[in-house]
């Protein structure tokens, strides 16, 4: 039986998964970069859909676009981002879903 503390966390693509043994390493931080096109933005946007499909609360900083941005280009790639909360510092409050 594995702990979930020790599962690792899915970054919502299959491929990734499998090539990282079952998604990240948990508790740990990770970058990623790359050129323009490269599924930076698209891989954010699954692995935040699938931590809201596992009941996870965790913060996911999109810091140049709007909440409304962030879930208008998630559709273009696949993800449903409409159950996700975001904290948006253009929308008074700061939170919005």
């Amino acid at each position: 039986m594995t702990d979930r503390s020790s599962a690792p966390v899915s970054t919502g693509i299959s491929g990734p998964d499998e090539v990282l043994n079952g998604g990240f390493v948990r508790g740990r931080s990770y970058l990623v970069r790359g050129d323009p096109g490269t599924g930076k933005t698209s891989l954010g946007a699954h692995f935040l859909a699938a931590g809201v499909a596992a009941d996870e609360t965790a913060p996911h900083p999109y810091l140049t676009e709007s909440s409304g941005d962030s879930r208008r280009n998630a559709a273009s790639s696949g993800p449903e981002l409409s159950d996700a909360a975001f904290l948006d510092p253009r929308t008074r409050g700061g939170s919005h879903r």
